[in-house]
C-alpha cells in the first residue's frame, strides 16, 4: 500500500526552487533567526527575488512582510506571485503612482494609498480590532 500526502483542493502547488535559489532561503531564513537582524537581498534581474522571498517569509512563519518594490508593475508581479503560491493575507501597497487601470493589482485583491477611494472591502478591514502584536 503506498502513501500519498494530499494537497488541500483549492491551494496551488508550490513551485519547486532552483538548487541556488534554496541556497538564499536557507542562508537568508538562518541570518533573519538571529534576533535584531534584518537583510536586504540583491540578486540580478529573473533569478527569482520574489520566489525567494515567499519561501523565506515560509520558512520564518512570518506574520508580516515588507516587500519594496519602485514600480506599480513590479508591485503587480509581486502580489500575484504570493497569490499564486498559496497566500491570501492582506496586501497593502504603498505607492505615489496612480494604480487606475491596473488590473493585475485589482485581481491580487491589492490596496495602493494613492488611489484610496473605493478600496476593496477587505482593504478597509484590514487591520481593524487587531492588536499591534497581530499586524
Amino acid at each position: 500500500m503506498a502513501v500519498v500526502a494530499a494537497t488541500a483542493p483549492c491551494l496551488p502547488e508550490k513551485r519547486a526552487l532552483f538548487p541556488d535559489q534554496v541556497e538564499a532561503v536557507n542562508r537568508l531564513a538562518r541570518h533573519l533567526r538571529r534576533p535584531g537582524t534584518r537583510r536586504l537581498y540583491v540578486a540580478a534581474t529573473g533569478t527569482g527575488k520574489i520566489m525567494v522571498s515567499i519561501r523565506v517569509a515560509d520558512e520564518l512563519q512570518a506574520r508580516l512582510v515588507l516587500f519594496v518594490v519602485p514600480t506599480l508593475d513590479l508591485a503587480a508581479q509581486t502580489a500575484l506571485a504570493w497569490r499564486r503560491d498559496g497566500h491570501t493575507e492582506h496586501m497593502v501597497i504603498v505607492s505615489s503612482m496612480d494604480a487606475a487601470g491596473r488590473d493585475a493589482l485589482v485581481s491580487a485583491t491589492s490596496c495602493s494609498a494613492a488611489t484610496p477611494s473605493p478600496w476593496p472591502p477587505s482593504c478597509r478591514s484590514w487591520g481593524r480590532g487587531m492588536t499591534r502584536s497581530q499586524l
